[in-house]
């Protein structure tokens, strides 16, 4: 950002009142993404149920010719993923088609605007190119960590549960039943 300010505060400040629309934009796509794929993986759990069954009792299931039976028992538990991830087809379309549009639509307008300050000798282009540059960088890392902060949250928290049992201060009362801390 501050690289930006020292190259050309007049395209900087236009850049800083897209780009955040565009970082919302990316944002929306992967929070659509992310919650698509946890329903998706909620869904998916009685197939991947009878698929286990089947392995830890395949010898039993051959022996009495049951293939059939966990066959067609799986191909009915996938018709509701299946069902989903094509209505999730549909939002994710919608979805990246207005985002992507909004997004070249301010890419567009930025890039007026600095074509305008070129043209007028107010900026060159080799200025204009580094503050969207570093724009760029700046809204991209903004954007991972948007994405990936309930992760973070979720890995710190359970690191200092297993720190806490390593070191024998459990404060879970279903570790303390099992075990004295």
């Amino acid at each position: 950002m501050v690289a930006a300010f020292l190259h050309g505060w007049k395209m900087e400040m236009v850049l800083l009142l897209v780009f955040p629309a565009i970082a919302i934009a990316f944002h929306l796509k992967i929070r659509t993404v992310e919650q698509h794929r946890q329903k998706h993986h909620r869904l998916m759990q009685p197939a991947n149920d009878v698929v286990t069954e089947c392995i830890q009792k395949i010898r039993t299931i051959r022996a009495m010719g049951g293939e059939e039976i966990f066959r067609d028992l799986y191909s009915k538990r996938l018709r509701a993923p299946y069902n989903a991830r094509k209505k999730h087809a549909k939002v994710y379309a919608v979805v990246y088609a207005l985002s992507e549009s909004g997004v070249h639509v301010l890419y567009a307008a930025s890039f007026k605007f600095g074509f305008f300050l070129i043209r007028s000798g107010l900026m060159d282009l080799v200025k204009v190119y580094r503050i969207f540059f570093a724009l760029g960088i700046c809204i991209i890392s903004m954007s991972h960590l948007l994405t990936y902060r309930q992760e973070w949250i979720t890995a710190e928290n359970t690191l200092h549960k297993l720190f806490q049992l390593v070191r024998g201060h459990c404060d879970n009362t279903e570790c303390q039943s099992k075990s004295k801390c």
